[in-house]
């Protein structure tokens, strides 16, 4: 019997040592339990009988796969002519090697100190025995733990306590002299206080802390906004009951990883548009109050001037919608505000007024060998190529050329100092030339239009500022005839 029961462990032994360890009873924390079943005689004894077991324990959580667990207990054997009561304490060691979330197989080993009394003895008794006295002892043995609740477990076990005593059975039939030994099989509950820091989903909170916050103890991320619930209370101080804590359109999840927006506030730039109007309707910057850079915000271009906030300038006149608005009161939504022909940024850059139709186009009254200075033709940048905000002055200098056939000039272009002389003589010469042939593909005589390039010899302004340059740069036309 002792062969069987000693192979039946080492089996079992070897047996859950090969499963995967995972964390068990950290997950419980301290308990305490009580048991009742029966315990047999395991030595050479004639018609073993059950007797009684109970015992009482208190466990505490060591390594994650491993409690150490304290007991005391009542055994009784019982055989045709024995009766041996014993009170046994020890200390075990408990190891569970696979978690589940309900059942917890584990297996136990100890030592322990066990004190025995024999009221009844064998017919053929060892008349050197004890009836009475201390013995040590090794429990070992298998188990499973079912968690009823949190707090509550049903556990049932089987094991077999080798003593280092032959007195407990006090028989002399058994002349190999083995020391005698018992079997248990013990049923019972057990009583966890919660260790407060399991967590089953692994969200970096207890499953106390979720029941506390309401949020689901199984699933790491109760709403579902990306962020798990540990991040959310933790970190971010969101609401892991809410997607959207802030109430702006966005997830928490895509505030903090996607946009890097304030899960905590609806507009995070303050710009007066929250941050999902301005991902999903607008597509501007949530972090920039200004996405254009135009010097109005976003709100305000939306909402009050009615301009696209992801275009510096909406009408294409040159000025930016924050210069419209702020410094020239033009309208931002149009080229020509004061509907003169002439563009708003050409206004602005010759000196007329762009809310002033009048000053448009200027009457070109040409006398002998005077300069008219033609405001508002220009030039792409460093180029001859004449841009077609310069229309309307041109056409008003082919009207009095058409209209006065005995007319002729002589086209002069200017430069300011940037650069080289040498470029800026060229420049300023195929300008003049670039009018010229502007004016004869109009239908003027080629005949009556003469060129002459000065670079930056004649300046008008200080080339020192931006403005003494911009009237630098011109076309002038001399009447020779």
């Amino acid at each position: 019997m002792k062969r069987i029961i000693r192979s039946l462990c080492v089996v079992a032994l070897t047996g859950l040592l090969c499963l995967p360890v995972a964390a068990q009873f950290k997950d419980i924390g301290m308990e305490v339990g009580v048991a009742g079943g029966v315990a047999l005689d395991n030595n050479k004894s004639d018609e073993v009988k059950p007797g009684g077991k109970v015992r009482a324990c208190f466990a505490y959580p060591l390594l994650d796969p491993l409690q150490l667990e304290f007991g005391y207990a009542y055994a009784g054997l019982r055989a045709k002519n024995l009766i041996t009561d014993m009170m046994p304490l020890d200390l075990r060691l408990r190891f569970s090697p696979v978690h589940n979330e309900k059942w917890i197989p584990y297996l136990y080993a100890g030592v322990g100190l066990l004190h025995f009394d024999v009221t009844k003895f064998p017919v053929q008794t060892d008349t050197a025995a004890e009836s009475k006295g201390w013995s040590g002892f090794v429990p070992v043995g298998v188990g499973v733990q079912y968690r009823i609740d949190e707090y509550l477990s049903f556990d049932l076990r089987g094991g077999y306590n080798q003593s280092f005593s032959e007195d407990l059975n006090p028989s002399i039939e058994d002349e190999s002299s083995h020391k005698d030994s018992y079997i248990t099989a013990l049923a019972g509950f057990r009583i966890s206080g919660g260790s407060g820091k399991k967590d089953s989903d692994g969200d970096s909170l207890s499953n106390k802390q979720e029941k506390q916050l309401g949020t689901d103890p199984k699933n790491p991320d109760t709403d579902g906004d990306g962020l798990t619930d540990g991040e959310e209370y933790l970190q971010y101080n969101t609401d892991p009951l809410k997607s959207d804590t802030d109430g702006d359109g966005l997830s928490d999840g895509d505030e903090v990883l996607k946009y890097k927006t304030d899960p905590l506030k609806p507009d995070t730039d303050g710009d007066g548009l929250t941050d999902g109007d301005e991902v999903a309707n607008y597509k501007t910057d949530p972090l920039n109050p200004d996405s254009d850079g135009d010097g109005l915000n976003d709100k305000d271009e939306v909402i009050q001037h009615k301009t696209d906030p992801l275009n510096r300038d909406t009408d294409g006149d040159t000025l930016t919608d924050g210069d419209e608005v702020t410094n020239y009161k033009t309208d931002p939504l149009k080229k020509d505000t004061d509907a003169g022909t002439v563009d708003d940024g050409v206004e602005v850059a010759r000196g007329s007024d762009p809310l002033n139709a009048a000053d448009d186009i200027p009457k070109i009254v040409m006398e002998v060998g005077k300069e008219i200075t033609l405001e508002g033709i220009v030039f792409k940048v460093n180029s001859a190529e004449i841009l077609p905000a310069s229309e309307a002055i041109l056409n008003d200098a082919f009207t009095t050329l058409r209209d006065n056939k005995n007319v002729e000039v002589e086209i002069w272009g200017h430069t300011d100092n940037s650069g080289k002389r040498e470029k800026n003589m060229k420049l300023s010469e195929d300008r003049a030339n670039a009018v010229k042939l502007w004016l004869v593909a109009k239908g003027i005589a080629e005949s009556r239009l003469t060129t002459k390039g000065f670079g930056p010899d004649k300046p008008i302004a200080d080339n020192k500022t931006p403005e003494g340059k911009q009237k630098n740069r011109r076309i002038e036309f001399i009447r020779t005839k």
